[in-house]
C-alpha cells in the first residue's frame, strides 16, 4: 500500500511493506544506441503507432508488429523464453533524424506530441534550432519552431534562447486560440504558443516575470513539463529554480522546482507554488480533479487544479528515490510512475499500488 500525506508527514517509510511485483519484460527489442525520454501511442489513419524519442531521433513502431511478438511470446511454447526474454530486432516505419550540422550526429529529441488532425509529429529538441516538425505521412520534416539564435534581432527577442524540454499539442485550440496550437516549454524559462498549422509564434511568455514570486528574483528557472486539460483552456507547467550553471546543476542539493497554472485564453499565469523539489514531469488526473506530478523526490505529489498556493494536498511513496515521468490512463483510475531504478510504480485512487520490477 503507498501512503497518502501531506508534507508534514514522516518521511521515513517502510518499503518492505510494498507488494512487488517481479514481472519480466515479454518482449525486448532495441530502439537506439542512447537514451530514450518519451514514448507515445499514436494513431494516423487506421494505423496504431508507438513512437519514441530519444538521443538518436524519433523512431517509429507498427503497435501490430509489437503486437505480434507479445502474441507469441505468451503461448505456452515459449513460456522459458519469459524469465529471460531474447532482444527482438524490429525495424522501425519511420525514423526522424536531424542532423543540422554536417559533420555531428542526429540531434536528440526531449519531447513528442502529436495532431491526429494534421498528422503532424512535434518534437522538443535538444538543439538551438527548438522544435522540429514531421509530416507522418510523409516521413518528411516540414518546419521548426524558431529559436532566437538563428533568426533576426527582430524576431530573436520574443522566441526561445535555448533547447526545448517539454512540446505539448492542445486539444481543441481552447478558446481565443488557434485550432491546431502548441505550446513549448524549455532551458530558458519560458512558454511558446505557436500556431501549430503556420509554424509561427503566438506568443513566448517568460515564467519568472509572470509568476512574480519574490523567491525566484534572484534565480533562474527552467521548465521541464506541460500537460493541457481536455478543454484546452488551461496548462499546468512545471520545472526547476536554480541560479548556477547547468554544468553544477546536478551536484547542487539546494534547487527547487515551481508549479505554475497557465490560463491560455488570457495567457496568464493563474497560480503558482515554489517546491522543495524539482518538478519532472506533471499531469491532470481528470478523475479526481487533481494535478499530479513528480520529481527528484520518492513520491507522487497531489495538487488542487485552481490553486496552488496552499501547497500540495497529498502525496503518494514510490520504490525509486527519483521519478522522471507519470502517465495518467484515460479513465483517470489508474497512474503509473517511472524513474530511477527497474521498476514502474503503479497506482490507483491515489493510494493503492503495486511495483512492476523489469
Amino acid at each position: 500500500m503507498g501512503a497518502v500525506g501531506n508534507d508534514e508527514t514522516d518521511s521515513s517509510f517502510n518499503r518492505k511493506k510494498l507488494c512487488l511485483m517481479d514481472h519480466n519484460p515479454i518482449v525486448r527489442f532495441k530502439v537506439c544506441n542512447g537514451a530514450l525520454y518519451d514514448v507515445r501511442f499514436i494513431k494516423s489513419g487506421n494505423l496504431h503507432l508507438l513512437v519514441t524519442c530519444g538521443e538518436g531521433g524519433v523512431f517509429v513502431f507498427k503497435w501490430s508488429k509489437i503486437l505480434e511478438r507479445l502474441i507469441k511470446a505468451v503461448q505456452p511454447e515459449q513460456s522459458s523464453r519469459l524469465s529471460n526474454p531474447v532482444m527482438e530486432k524490429l525495424t522501425p516505419v519511420s525514423k526522424f533524424q536531424a542532423k543540422p550540422f554536417l559533420y555531428a550526429g542526429p540531434i536528440e529529441m526531449n519531447g513528442i506530441s502529436y495532431d491526429e488532425t494534421l498528422g503532424h509529429l512535434y518534437c522538443a529538441a535538444g538543439d538551438l534550432f527548438g522544435g522540429y516538425v514531421w509530416d507522418i505521412e510523409s516521413n518528411k520534416c516540414i518546419g521548426t519552431l524558431g529559436n532566437g539564435k538563428y533568426l533576426n534581432f527582430q524576431e530573436s527577442i520574443s522566441c526561445h534562447t535555448n533547447y526545448l524540454h517539454s512540446i505539448k499539442a492542445v486539444p481543441h485550440g481552447g478558446v481565443n486560440l488557434s485550432a491546431h496550437c502548441i505550446l513549448t516549454g524549455g532551458e530558458d524559462g519560458k512558454i511558446g504558443i505557436w500556431d501549430g498549422k503556420a509554424l509561427k509564434l503566438i506568443e513566448m511568455i517568460d515564467c519568472k516575470t509572470a509568476m512574480k514570486t519574490p523567491l525566484i528574483e534572484r534565480t533562474s528557472l527552467w521548465v521541464s513539463s506541460i500537460d493541457v486539460e481536455q478543454t484546452g483552456n488551461w496548462a499546468v507547467i512545471g520545472g526547476g529554480i536554480d541560479h548556477l550553471s547547468l554544468s553544477s546543476r546536478s551536484n547542487n542539493k539546494d534547487e527547487l522546482g515551481f508549479m505554475a497554472s497557465l490560463n491560455l485564453p488570457t495567457r496568464t499565469i493563474s497560480t503558482s507554488s515554489p517546491t522543495r523539489e524539482i518538478i519532472n514531469n506533471v499531469a491532470y488526473h481528470s478523475k479526481n480533479g487533481k494535478i499530479v506530478s513528480v520529481g527528484n523526490e520518492s513520491v507522487v505529489s497531489y495538487w488542487d487544479q485552481c490553486d496552488f498556493s496552499g501547497g500540495r494536498q497529498g502525496r503518494s511513496w514510490l520504490t525509486s528515490s527519483s521519478a522522471y515521468s507519470i502517465s495518467v490512463h484515460p479513465e483517470g483510475r489508474l497512474m503509473a510512475v517511472a524513474g530511477v531504478g527497474r521498476s514502474v510504480d503503479c497506482l490507483s485512487d491515489m493510494a493503492t499500488r503495486f511495483t512492476l520490477a523489469l
